[in-house]
């Protein structure tokens, strides 16, 4: 845990420090969407949160950068009527992009890292999982320093756990993202 936290540091440090000599770089911030997946889907319904994100281009094809969120899932009103799951995800993230258009930017991209699962259920404790998010994505150039984004992605959190005392399912889910891009150095 403590190796990850520190890797996600020193890489937005990097990140922040290479941005006056940049190609490009980018701040998003996008609503969420989310539909649960399997076992999850038993215990939560449709969930919703956003994201903000930093990229550093390194050419027109290739960026890394580093993305956080807030997902909020109901629980099953049968199961805790009025009490939510809530997962943070803190991610590094690798993107290709390639032209459709002049105006239209195709990108696939594979984030990975922590997700801080809690719960509001009293008594409940958080915990910290690993997992990875792939997702596809396209960017519609409003001006020439912002963009619509819209994606999809698919997000498996690393955390079935079977013990005596408890079962926690995988965290799956689809998420749905709409936001904007904005380039704060080209």
């Amino acid at each position: 845990m403590k190796k990850i936290v520190l890797g996600l540091i020193c890489t937005l440090g990097l990140l922040g420090s290479s941005s006056l000599s940049a190609q490009k770089l980018n701040v998003g911030l996008n609503g969420a969407a989310s539909l649960p997946l399997g076992d999850f889907a038993d215990l939560t319904t449709f969930g919703f949160g956003g994201d903000v994100s930093l990229d550093y281009y390194f050419n027109d094809k290739f960026d890394l950068g580093i993305e956080a969120g807030y997902r909020a899932f109901p629980y099953d009103p049968d199961l805790a009527d009025g009490e939510t799951f809530n997962l943070i995800p803190i991610q590094l993230t690798a993107g290709y992009h390639t032209d459709i258009d002049d105006w239209i930017d195709l990108y696939g991209e594979l984030g990975g890292g922590i997700f801080i699962a809690s719960s509001s259920i009293e008594g409940s404790e958080s915990m910290t999982y690993g997992g990875v998010s792939p997702r596809v994505g396209l960017a519609f150039e409003l001006t020439s320093l912002l963009f619509l984004d819209v994606n999809v992605n698919y997000n498996f959190v690393f955390s079935e756990e079977t013990t005596n005392a408890s079962f926690n399912p995988n965290f799956n889910w689809i998420g749905l993202n709409v936001g904007l891009l904005y380039t704060i150095n080209e």
